[in-house]
């Protein structure tokens, strides 16, 4: 160990026994731990010659990473490795240049207008999904967490295809949760098992894989070659666009992999959210009733425009307040590509395995007032004293961060919108997050939707 590190040391064995108390106590032993003992950075040596690893909870010494030295890291991590193995490659952000040229060609499909132009869609899926969960809730509940899976699974479906993809989305939104629930069990066990053991797990794996790579060739081959017309969807746009410089088209296989990465990453986000929201809402009903009445007040019983959403300032606060206390990717790894210096002076060697935690990030006492607590107003810029701006990072930062962030947010905002504009939700049973790759709940969270009256 270098000295310049030796006051940020974590002992290898205090590291375990802290991911001991995560599993058992869940966010609150890591937010503790860290942030009493470690709150720029924990150093950890780690045994058997393998390189040793900084976990980062500071939000300055993040953006120092991700931001001014992105061009100094890479994903070349055990995660990485094992995602790799998993998901396909689009998912995961290299700094190839093959991943730079796709994602110039991707990024206009996430412009403003086209998700404005999308959001009619938005609410009809939405309005569909609320009367099915209150005739339901009449007589019984719904699984919350589940329910808001299939409907931005429902959601990105047509966003990325149409309303051709409408009776697909079922199958897809299984088949996308095994790949994402056998994809953080491995994670959890350190890779184990490998995919090439014949067990149930695994031919579960590949046989979902298969069903959705068939699905999804499906889709781009009906789409190959149609005039859609100002590319009503994404993969029509995709399969219109060229590169720049060689003036090619993408390959099949390359569309496919986008489209898969974009359902697996673009529901799981927002259902998160949505969750965490409503149960945040759920225990502050002081919050609801605000929000509620926001909502009546700008709306007044119509459905919400873009604009709207704007204006909608309370709604908007309450996502990116249970996105900061309960962020959907909690933690993600990078690796030192080469040698650079942190704005404390650390030098990060090429080799050191770095882990940046977005939950330590958004509880930090120095960017956030009573951190722990629900608080949403914290993000009206014209009050608050936060330094949110500076320290809210759930969609990541830099060139990698997330390409799908608007979408997003207001895809969560006209949901959210939606289902508190005439009905209230009753949580039948706390949760909390299961702390694996993301923070989804540890258990299905039951729930009744009621029209306000009742």
């Amino acid at each position: 160990m270098s000295k310049e590190f030796k006051e940020y040391a974590m002992h290898p064995l205090e590291a375990v026994g802290l991911y001991r108390e995560l599993q058992r106590l869940g966010p609150k032993a890591l937010i503790d731990h860290m942030l009493t003992n470690y709150p720029d950075l924990a150093y950890v040596d780690l045994p058997l010659g393998r390189q040793p690893m900084v976990f980062i909870s500071s939000p300055r010494l993040a953006d120092a990473i991700l931001v001014d030295n992105h061009d100094s890291i890479a994903k070349n991590t055990r995660d990485f490795r094992i995602l790799r193995e998993s998901l396909p490659s689009a998912l995961i952000p290299t700094a190839t240049e093959a991943w730079v040229n796709r994602r110039r060609l991707i990024l206009p499909a996430f412009n403003h207008h086209r998700i404005a132009e999308f959001l009619p869609v938005m609410a009809e899926h939405a309005k569909e999904s609320l009367s099915n969960w209150e005739s339901r809730s009449t007589t019984g509940s719904i699984i919350l967490d589940q329910e808001l899976a299939q409907l931005t699974v429902n959601i990105i479906t047509n966003f990325l295809f149409g309303q051709d993809a409408r009776k697909e989305a079922a199958g897809i939104t299984a088949d996308v949760g095994i790949l994402a629930k056998h994809f953080s069990n491995r994670v959890a066990h350190f890779g184990w098992p490998p995919l090439n053991l014949p067990l149930k797990e695994n031919q579960q794996f590949h046989q979902a894989w298969e069903r959705l790579y068939r699905v999804l060739g499906k889709m781009v081959d009906m789409h190959t070659g149609t005039n859609v017309g100002d590319n009503e969807n994404l993969l029509s746009a995709l399969l219109e666009a060229r590169d720049e410089e060689t003036n090619q088209l993408l390959p099949k296989e390359e569309i496919i992999e986008e489209m898969l990465a974009m359902l697996i990453a673009g529901h799981e986000t927002t259902a998160i959210a949505l969750t965490w929201s409503l149960i945040l809402l759920n225990e502050h009903p002081d919050v609801a009733m605000g929000v509620k009445k926001d909502i009546h007040m700008v709306l007044g019983g119509r459905a919400p425009t873009m604009e709207d959403l704007k204006q909608l300032s309370s709604v908007n606060w309450v996502i990116r307040e249970a996105m900061r206390l309960y962020p959907p990717v909690w933690v993600f790894s990078r690796k030192a590509a080469n040698d650079f210096s942190l704005p404390n002076g650390l030098l990060l060697p090429k080799g050191m395995n770095i882990i940046i935690s977005p939950l330590t990030m958004h509880r930090h006492p120095d960017y956030w007032n009573k951190p722990n607590e629900f608080i949403p107003a914290r993000f009206d810029n014209a009050t608050s004293t936060d330094r949110h701006t500076e320290a809210w990072r759930p969609f990541g930062a830099g060139r990698r961060r997330c390409l799908g962030a608007e979408l997003a947010l207001t895809e969560a905002a006209l949901i959210l919108t939606t289902i508190l504009a005439f009905h209230d939700v009753r949580i039948l049973e706390k949760a909390r997050p299961a702390l694996l790759v993301t923070t989804r709940p540890d258990k299905p969270v039951a729930a009744k939707i009621l029209p306000i009256s009742s």
